[in-house]
């Protein structure tokens, strides 16, 4: 159960992490050279092989292998970032969270887009 007064609470400390997390954007991911996982962009390459209509030559397999990884920054214009400035008044709306999932909308999603 959630009172006023905690998601009073709750809406501030939302505020602070915003901020917070503006400045490890700012500060400390400026400060560091990040780049993707060897093995996420070797996954994306194997799912681009297995592509249908898309067929590469053995050189060109080769030097996919070798490909540089790309550049990988801290994003903040992600939904699950946007949407924490939300979770009070969803609450307020709604109840807790833990009264309600959205599992059937995203096995619904899933069926839809693997279908059309």
């Amino acid at each position: 159960m959630h009172t006023d007064e905690m998601l009073k609470l709750l809406d501030q400390i939302t505020v602070c992490l915003g901020g917070y997390l503006h400045s490890f954007q700012l500060k400390t991911c400026a400060a560091f050279n990040t780049r993707k996982l060897k093995r996420k962009v070797e996954h994306r390459q194997c799912c681009e092989l297995k592509t249908p209509g898309r067929r590469l030559s053995a050189t060109a397999t080769a030097s996919t292998s070798q490909a540089t990884r790309r550049l990988k920054t801290f994003n903040l214009q992600t939904y699950k970032v946007h949407a924490l400035g939300d979770y009070s008044s969803s609450i307020r709306k709604f109840g807790t969270t833990d009264s309600y999932s959205t599992e059937p909308v995203i096995k619904h999603a899933r069926y839809i887009l693997h279908y059309c």
